[in-house]
Order: structure tokens, then C-alpha cells, then sequence
């Protein structure tokens, strides 16, 4: 795959309206009605679990051969997205992907490269907005890790899941958090859209939830593979929404 550095600090608000006036589903070119709106979910916290996917020093370092260079330039909406989420006291979740030894390893069947559980490419990336006083750190063996920290804060309400694969409910206990806390409605961000996020969003829709992606916090290497990718998702799984238009819209609930 080609990789290119599609969106930058000084483009990211042009690209978002870009990508939503070409992802705006299934236009009649008759009636110009967009004929998929009706099954847009409308956004609430209510109920609602914020997800970060794999915002990690493997994708997010520039010494990694896996870095995204687009990654980097979502770091400040994932990061507001985090702090608006623990402002209303609502679940957040992250994952990192990390194989330990014992484990099967498909990625690296496929790409002949992987992560190690416990090395720095496993590490939560130093920008991203978490707290120091651990809560919990679900991984596959249920154990601790804290080598999967670096220079983060974690609150009360972060919860950090190690998987070994690209599915974040595969071996996991997401499924079993999100029901616990009576989870609805999954906001979906990170890395990478076309992988780690697109399973995501599928293995979360089959379980009956209604997942929110919002497009300015999720990236991957190339411009034309997040674009379809998002058209996929729009058609059949997913609400696409916008950093600021989460905020905003319970900001405007919040006033009335």
C-alpha cells in the first residue's frame, strides 16, 4: 500500500468536509435525497463507551516502519474526544495489539512482522491523554502489564485491553465490559481505519450496538483506502460524525 501523509494540521478541517461531502450516502440522483440518513443513529452519551483503537508507539513513533504518518495529526481529537468523555464521567476504553509468546500470531503470518507483548512498540504512544493511577489492564492472560504504559495517566474510568490479533473482542473481555457497564453505543476511533477499526466496527455491529466513527480521529496509510473504507462502513455498519459535532452536540443539550 502506498503510504502518504493525507491529512496535516493545516487540512484537517478542509479533508473532514471533503470526506463528508463525498460520504454522503447513497444519493438519489433523482430526488438528491441522501436515502441512508434515515438509518443515521442520532448521537446521545447516554449509554455510550468511547473506544480508542491502538494508539500506539508501533503506529505512532517515527522510527517504526509501521509508522502512520497521518497518525499523528489525529492525536489532538482523539485526545479531546478522551477528556470529553471523562468530563461526563463516561467508559473509556483502549487497546493495544501485542503478541506474547504463547500466542498465536496471524499478523505475522501474513506480514512476516508483529509486536511483542512488554516491547516499546506495544506502548500506549507518550501524547495520548491517560492518567497515572492504574484502574485496570485487561489483557488476553487477564494479567497487569504496566510495560504497556509509557508516560500515560489512566482515570477511573480507563480501561486498557491488550489483544493479539486485529479483532478487539477476539479473546478479550470487551464484550463482557461493555455489557457490564450497559454499553448501547460505541464511539469508534484510532488506528487503523481499514484494519483494526473496520473489524471493530463490524464485530461490535453484530452485537447489536450502534457504532459512531468520527472521521477526524481515525487514520491509516493512504487517503483513497480510508475513503472507502468509510464508504463501506456508512452503507451497512456505521454513523459517520465529526470530533466537534459529539462535542458540540451534547454541549447544546447540556445549555437547554
Amino acid at each position: 500500500m502506498l503510504k502518504e501523509k493525507y491529512l496535516t494540521d493545516d487540512n484537517i478541517i478542509q479533508k473532514t468536509q471533503f470526506w463528508l461531502d463525498i460520504l454522503s450516502p447513497n444519493t438519489n440522483t433523482t430526488t438528491k435525497k441522501n436515502t441512508a440518513h434515515k438509518r443515521f443513529k442520532k448521537f446521545t452519551l447516554k449509554n455510550t463507551a468511547l473506544l480508542i483503537i491502538d494508539m500506539q508507539e508501533y503506529f505512532l513513533n517515527e522510527d517504526s516502519h509501521a509508522f502512520v504518518n497521518s497518525g499523528k495529526t489525529i492525536i489532538n481529537n482523539t485526545n479531546n474526544l478522551i477528556k470529553f468523555f471523562k468530563k461526563h464521567n463516561k467508559t473509556v476504553i483502549f487497546t493495544t495489539f501485542a503478541v506474547s509468546n504463547n500466542e498465536a500470531d496471524p499478523t505475522k503470518n501474513w506480514f512476516k512482522r508483529s509486536v511483542k507483548e512488554g516491547s516499546k512498540e506495544a506502548n500506549i504512544a507518550k501524547e495520548i491523554d491517560i492518567n497515572k493511577n492504574i484502574n485496570k489492564i485487561n489483557t488476553n492472560q487477564q494479567n497487569i502489564n504496566k510495560k504497556h504504559i509509557s508516560k500515560i495517566n489512566i482515570t477511573l474510568q480507563d480501561i486498557i485491553i491488550r489483544k493479539s490479533t486485529y479483532s478487539s473482542f477476539y479473546k478479550t473481555k470487551l464484550d463482557q465490559i461493555l455489557k457490564e457497564n450497559n454499553i448501547k453505543n460505541l464511539v469508534i476511533a484510532g488506528l487503523l481505519t481499514n484494519i483494526c477499526v473496520d473489524m471493530a466496527v463490524k464485530e461490535a455491529f453484530v452485537r447489536n450496538l450502534n457504532i459512531f466513527i468520527p472521521i477526524d480521529a481515525t487514520a491509516t496509510y493512504n487517503e483513497k483506502v480510508h475513503i472507502n473504507t468509510l464508504k463501506n462502513l456508512t452503507y451497512a455498519f456505521a454513523t459517520l460524525i465529526t470530533t466537534n459535532d459529539i462535542i458540540n452536540i451534547i454541549n447544546t443539550q447540556d445549555n437547554n
